[in-house]
């Protein structure tokens, strides 16, 4: 068994574990991104927050947790830091969390220096003008949003809502693990 049908067979069984039989649909159906290759899809690059323009190719070879959040957004905050805790654990197992944040850069970097953040966080801007969000499957301004990209650049998942350490464990870990 491959290392994509693992973890999707830990998808599955963790959505029909707590979402029923409508989910477990959805999940099959995969959604637009998931299968797509993502160093092909045409989103602008973003500045950081030093200013410097960044693609998420810049990460190419690594697991990807993109994760859209914004400093306005509630669930945002304990989220930013449940992925800070992943990233240092994990970091060395190829993971980078990426964020990107809907809002302007000295907000985000206020956020980033208050949450202690160990990852990346792209600006795209209040009202995300750049259609990044867009071109990630982000359908409505609704964060948290992540999309999880293999080290092949695979869109492997994309969902609305907070990534869950069980989400975490049926998504992402087996990519970690290698072929």
């Amino acid at each position: 068994m491959t290392v994509r049908h693992r973890a999707l067979a830990a998808s599955l069984a963790l959505v029909l574990a707590t979402s029923g039989t409508d989910a477990m649909e959805k999940a099959l159906s995969g959604g637009p991104l998931v299968g797509t290759d993502a160093w092909a899809i045409l989103s602008p690059a973003l500045p950081d927050l030093d200013g410097r323009p960044r693609r998420i190719d810049d990460w190419r070879g690594k697991v990807v947790v993109l994760a859209f959040m914004a400093p306005w957004c509630p669930p945002c905050h304990p989220e930013a830091r449940h992925l800070a805790r992943l990233q240092e654990l994990y970091g060395r197992r190829n993971l980078q969390v990426v964020g990107v944040g809907l809002d302007v850069a000295d907000k985000l970097a206020d956020f980033s220096r208050r949450h202690a953040l160990p990852y990346p966080i792209l600006v795209a801007g209040e009202e995300d003008g750049t259609g990044f969000g867009m071109a990630w499957g982000m359908a409505r301004r609704q964060v948290p949003y992540t999309v999880v990209i293999g080290t092949d650049g695979r869109v492997f998942h994309a969902e609305y809502g907070i990534f869950t350490d069980a989400a975490f464990e049926a998504l992402v870990e087996p990519l970690l693990a290698g072929p």
